[in-house]
């Protein structure tokens, strides 16, 4: 975006503290949900940026290999394919929502009530490996459903279509910027949250969902 107040300097330095930042996070879910991301949004950036931004990261992959594999290859293959404290945390969401089906539990209450389900289903809440009483559910999607019951789903989605309905149909520069980043970064926010809790309580996403929409309705009305 030509109107872009930062140097082209400024903004090659910042992407490469956050690609080092990316390659080291231990975050596999963030990790995934950043290239996804990259890969929806891919028409907003020049092939040869991505070429060297992947060149970049797998240097830094390569150059850690043994901490990359440990840390970020074992840790993805162990929470997909083994029965966990995350995904037993699922499992007492959709419990709670079986329970809560329409109105929910009430939203922040899903922390409080993990170890009565986790005892009403035969999980032993201490061998969970969980240090507290009072655990998130580590899926945001279950979690607000487990708080809002299936009329917040429903809402949450009508929500989600809106703003994805803001970014259809008029293509810009200045449109473009704002699709590619805050709409890229609510993208890569959103699917990550499928492995923590709470996102949609958080005041980064829910600022970035306040910068999209402003962004594309001032542009959409001429405006710079």
């Amino acid at each position: 975006y030509e109107g872009c107040r930062y140097s082209r300097r400024t903004l090659k330095l910042v992407l490469s503290l956050t690609a080092v930042a990316l390659a080291l996070t231990f975050s596999v879910s963030m990790i995934l949900s950043v290239l996804a991301a990259l890969l929806i949004f891919r028409k907003g950036v020049k092939g040869r940026t991505l070429v060297k931004a992947a060149l970049f990261t797998g240097a830094i992959i390569y150059s850690f290999h043994e901490f990359v594999s440990s840390a970020i290859t074992g840790k993805l293959l162990s929470e997909a394919f083994t029965i966990n404290s995350r995904t037993l945390t699922w499992k007492i969401g959709m419990e709670m929502i079986a329970d809560n089906l329409f109105i929910g539990a009430g939203i922040g209450q899903s922390p409080l009530l993990t170890k009565a389900v986790s005892g009403a289903i035969n999980l032993s809440f201490d061998s969970l490996d969980f240090e507290a009483f009072r655990v998130a559910i580590l899926n945001s999607y279950i979690e607000w459903t487990a708080e809002t019951g299936v009329i917040g789903l429903a809402l949450l989605f009508f929500a989600g279509l809106r703003i994805h309905a803001l970014g259809k149909g008029i293509s810009t520069n200045e449109l473009d910027f704002v699709r590619f980043s805050f709409g890229g970064s609510l993208v890569a926010l959103a699917l990550s949250a499928n492995s923590y809790g709470s996102i949609f309580y958080i005041g980064c996403f829910n600022l970035l969902i306040a910068m999209y929409v402003a962004g594309m309705l001032a542009f959409k009305n001429g405006k710079s």
